[in-house]
């Protein structure tokens, strides 16, 4: 009954209510800690978005709609999510407003990034991080759309390029002093060194992204965002040492990433360490177990439709049936 009362009270009361009345009632803050189901908070996002988008264009209303743009994501919601960035950024244009313009480009490099459709993601994340550096009113951003950029061009293969933007943005962003991409940069240049085959500079990378991600115990973050980034980061040097030809060393690194709790609620990373753990297993000759955890890291990756997840299994598997003759 309340939520239904709520949804129905909802655009009662944005339709009276002044803009700065809508604001104190901090309906993002209730939205975010009410207990309604997708399709209820699609249909408070709605009217919310309906509400925002027939006010006037002003920075106000702009970051409002941001805010419900990022909602949406979080819903999956892809076509409403592009819509409203689109709007946003058809608005900033009208108003000549750098900063929103550079957001709603780095919003749209977002979506084309997680349909991995890389090239408009780096076109998009250019074009952001072309408006923030010009600006110089925000260098936290235009450190983060270099690392953005830098993340795609990994992506691609394309890893002296990635060096490179990675490098630029660590510069940028141990300006700001910001921890956690601060971290995330130091993990973009040891992931680039391994891959161009620099394997001391990688590891020299990869320490200075474990002191990083002590300090950001220190900092409100939260547990399982944490648990993640230190389940990455040993996924990513148990492949350094695996390509280093150290597989007792890279075992050591998988086991500690997979014994993390909250794996299980990012299937990507669980199932990315399981077909790493089993490939490391497979290198060095240990054969035990090795089909389950390649099957059970493919069954993971369908279930989520993660396509280069996918494909990568399959070259696992083939490779173990190979070696089965």
């Amino acid at each position: 009954m309340k939520i239904k009362a709520f949804l129905l009270l909802l655009p009662i009361l944005i339709i009276g209510c002044s803009q700065k009345k809508l604001d104190d009632n901090n309906y993002f803050l209730r939205y975010d800690n009410s207990e309604l189901d997708n399709n209820h908070k699609e249909e408070l996002l709605d009217s919310l978005y309906y509400h925002f988008s027939a006010q006037s264009n002003d920075s106000v209303n702009r970051y409002a709609l941001f805010k419900v743009a990022s909602r949406y994501e979080n819903l999956d919601l892809e076509t409403k999510y592009f819509n409203t960035v689109d709007k946003i950024h058809e608005w900033a244009l009208e108003k000549n407003d750098t900063l929103d313009i550079a957001k709603s480009l780095w919003y749209k490099g977002d979506f084309h990034d997680a349909k991995e459709s890389y090239d408009s993601a780096f076109h998009y994340y250019s074009q952001s991080e072309k408006l923030y550096r010009s600006s110089k009113k925000d260098s936290l951003n235009w450190g983060r759309m270099l690392l953005y950029k830098a993340g795609v061009l990994y992506d691609t293969g394309i890893y002296t390029e990635s060096e490179a933007e990675a490098v630029k943005a660590l510069t940028v962003l141990s300006s700001v002093k910001h921890n956690w991409f601060i971290y995330r940069a130091n993990l973009q240049m040891a992931i680039n060194l391994k891959e161009l085959k620099e394997y001391e500079d990688a590891l020299k990378y990869y320490y200075a992204v474990f002191a990083q991600l002590n300090e950001l115990k220190k900092e409100d973050i939260s547990k399982d965002r944490l648990d993640n980034s230190y389940s990455t980061y040993y996924n990513n040097i148990g492949g350094l040492y695996d390509e280093m030809g150290e597989y007792d060393q890279g075992k050591h690194y998988y086991s500690k990433g997979l014994a993390f709790e909250g794996l299980k609620d990012n299937p990507k990373l669980h199932a990315m360490l399981l077909n790493n753990y089993a490939y490391n297993k497979m290198q060095s000759g240990d054969s035990r177990q090795v089909d389950s955890l390649l099957f059970l890291s493919l069954r993971i990756r369908d279930s989520i439709n993660h396509e280069q997840g996918i494909i990568a299994s399959k070259i696992r598997i083939s490779e173990y049936y190979l070696g089965k003759k």
